[in-house]
C-alpha cells in the first residue's frame, strides 16, 4: 500500500500551522520519518506550491517522499492527476480530510482516511511495533543475573534476607568468617612443634655461679693452703741437695 498525504490539510488540521509554516513542516516531517522507519510503509507528502515560487519538486528524507506542487497547481490536483494515471489505484490510500477530495479519490478507486483516523492508527501501530521489537530484543538478549558464590558450608553463612543488600549484610559475612578463624587457633597451639624445628636454647652469658656450703672454706683459707703446700715442697728439695 501507497499512502498520499494531503500535506497542507494535514498540518492545519492538527497544529494550526498558519504562522510558523516552515518550522511546523519541518517537525511533521521528522515525526512521520521516525514513525514510517518502524512501521516500513510507503508515504508520500504532497505540498501546495501556492506557498513557494517556480516547478514542482521530489526529494527524500530518509523514509518519506516530499513533493511540491508546481506554482499554480494545488495538492488535490496533483493527487488526483497520480490516481488517474496509476496502474493499481485500489493500493492509493489517501489521507485527507477534505471531503470533496476524498469523494474524488474514491470515485478513482482508491481508498481515503481522515486526518484524525490515521494519526491515531499510525501511534497505536507505531506503539505496538516498538512494543515487540524491545521484547524480542529482551529475548535475543536476555540479562544475565551476577554471578554469586556458594560456601562450602552454608551453615556458616546463615543471613537474615532483611538485612541482605545493606552494609550489616557483609558486616554480618565478616564476623562469620572471623569467628571460624578464632576456632581455629586453640588446635594450632596444642600441636607440638617437629624435633627438626626445635629452636636452640641461647648460652646465657652471665651463669648463674651456685652458692658455696656453708662449712665450704673461703678463698683465703684456700690460698693458704695453697702456699703452704708450695712451702713443704721447696723445703724437700733443699734437704735433698744437702
Amino acid at each position: 500500500m501507497h499512502y498520499y498525504i494531503d500535506g497542507y490539510n494535514f498540518l492545519f488540521r492538527l497544529v494550526h500551522a498558519y504562522e510558523n509554516l516552515q518550522s511546523s513542516r519541518e517537525q511533521f516531517i521528522l515525526d512521520l520519518d521516525k514513525k514510517i522507519s518502524i512501521l516500513k510503509i510507503d508515504v508520500s507528502i504532497v505540498f501546495d506550491g501556492t506557498f513557494q515560487e517556480g516547478e514542482g519538486t521530489r526529494s527524500h528524507f530518509n523514509n518519506v517522499e516530499i513533493l511540491f506542487t508546481a506554482q499554480g497547481e494545488t495538492a488535490d490536483e496533483f493527487i488526483l492527476d497520480a490516481l488517474k494515471y496509476s496502474s493499481q489505484p485500489q493500493q492509493e490510500i489517501i489521507i485527507t480530510s477534505d471531503k470533496k477530495l476524498a469523494k474524488l479519490a474514491r470515485n478513482k478507486q482508491a481508498q481515503t482516511e481522515s486526518v484524525e483516523n490515521f494519526i491515531q492508527w499510525l501511534n497505536k501501530a507505531y506503539k505496538n511495533k516498538l512494543k515487540k521489537l524491545t521484547n524480542r530484543s529482551k529475548f535475543f538478549n536476555p540479562v544475565t543475573p551476577p554471578k554469586t558464590s556458594i560456601p562450602s558450608n552454608p551453615s556458616n553463612h546463615k543471613v537474615d534476607q532483611k538485612i541482605e543488600g545493606s552494609t550489616d549484610y557483609y558486616q554480618q559475612i565478616f564476623e562469620n568468617e572471623y569467628q571460624k578463624l578464632l576456632k581455629k587457633e586453640p588446635a594450632l597451639d596444642k600441636k607440638t612443634p617437629s624435633k627438626s624445628r626445635k629452636p636452640k636454647e641461647k648460652k646465657d652469658p652471665f651463669p648463674k655461679i651456685p652458692p658455696l656450703a656453708i662449712d665450704a672454706p673461703t678463698q683465703m683459707e684456700r690460698w693458704e693452703k695453697v702456699f703452704e703446700a708450695r712451702l713443704k715442697h721447696f723445703s724437700y728439695q733443699d734437704v735433698e741437695k744437702s
